[in-house]
């Protein structure tokens, strides 16, 4: 038996073999690569001297290595001034505070650690100090990882024919003249 006939076989689990190293090193694109479990662009009023928490995925479990993007901004201006207002912002996730201060715009992405669902999904928390109404703009998404078919079928399009061709060539492959040990 010679190795060129498993060459191509040889290749093909090579390929898969780096195709899988590259997947377990990249599970979550920052570009969103997955299921969506939580999407709002909206704007909110918060009047003078309160505050507002928004709980992010209420109801939904929001699983570990999931992506988290959270951009809100003051959008109005303090009545006869030409600076604009900024609002105090907290967010934070299974009890811990993942950013905070008193900013306008806050911008703050960052991938789960941890499964949490309800109560400690993610949650921003705005406060007022101002003696005015604030409108803020609004923007969070939270999208789950990607299952590991997601995960695999860019790279199966290439692999499986590549893999069905290997497998035909190792079974049909006879190489021609004569082998060793085969009598003149």
């Amino acid at each position: 038996m010679k190795i060129s006939r498993w060459l191509p076989l040889i290749a093909v689990a090579l390929a898969f073999l780096i195709a899988l190293g590259y997947v377990v090193a990249n599970p979550l694109p920052a570009n969103g690569y997955g299921r969506p479990i939580y999407d709002v662009r909206t704007t909110l009023a918060i009047a003078a001297g309160s505050s507002r928490t928004i709980l992010m995925a209420e109801g939904s479990v929001v699983p570990s290595r999931s992506l988290i993007l959270v951009v809100a901004g003051v959008m109005n201006r303090q009545p006869g001034s030409d600076l604009s207002e900024t609002a105090y912002f907290r967010l934070t996730h299974a009890g811990a505070t993942i950013a905070q201060g008193d900013v306008s715009p806050f911008s703050e992405s960052f991938e789960t650690r941890v499964e949490s669902g309800g109560a400690d999904n993610p949650a921003l928390f705005i406060r007022n100090d101002h003696a005015f109404d604030l409108t803020i703009d609004y923007r969070a998404f939270v999208t789950r990882p990607p299952s590991t078919l997601e995960h695999f079928a860019p790279y199966l399009a290439v692999l499986v024919p590549l893999l069905a061709v290997a497998i035909l060539w190792a079974a049909l492959y006879h190489p021609s003249g004569r082998r060793s040990g085969q009598p003149i």
